[in-house]
């Protein structure tokens, strides 16, 4: 459900990050994008100012859920993310990155991809 109020526009989405692979996942929480479909191309809307990247390592056949806060403030408040004022009602879906390799030797890692979530409606 989108929250509109004198200082921002929000909604929460819940978030499954599924690991169906034989390797170990780490999935990059922070940043993670909000996009809106807008006539049939995914927008970006939303980007979290990030302090350090939220990497989650999630083991083989596991799984791990996350609440993702999507907020933009109105420009008058001086404060960041700014609300694109396309965030309204309509679909959206969030991405964020995974890499697939052992989460104790960076090295090993995989090159990160992005990863989309299933459309969901704000309302």
């Amino acid at each position: 459900m989108l929250r509109r109020y004198p200082m921002a526009t929000s909604f929460t989405v819940t978030a499954i990050a599924r690991n169906d692979d034989s390797r170990p996942l780490l999935v990059v929480f922070c940043p993670i994008q909000a996009q809106r479909d807008i006539g049939g191309t995914w927008t970006t809307l939303f980007t979290p100012n990030c302090i350090s990247q939220g990497l989650t390592p999630v083991a083989p056949g596991d799984s791990v859920v996350v609440s993702v806060p999507v907020t933009g403030y109105s420009p008058a408040f001086h404060t960041y993310p700014v609300l694109d004022p396309r965030m309204g009602p309509g679909r959206y879906r969030v991405v964020f990155g995974v890499y697939l390799g052992d989460p104790q030797n960076p090295r090993g890692l995989t090159v990160g991809q992005a990863q989309a979530s299933t459309p969901f409606i704000v309302k």
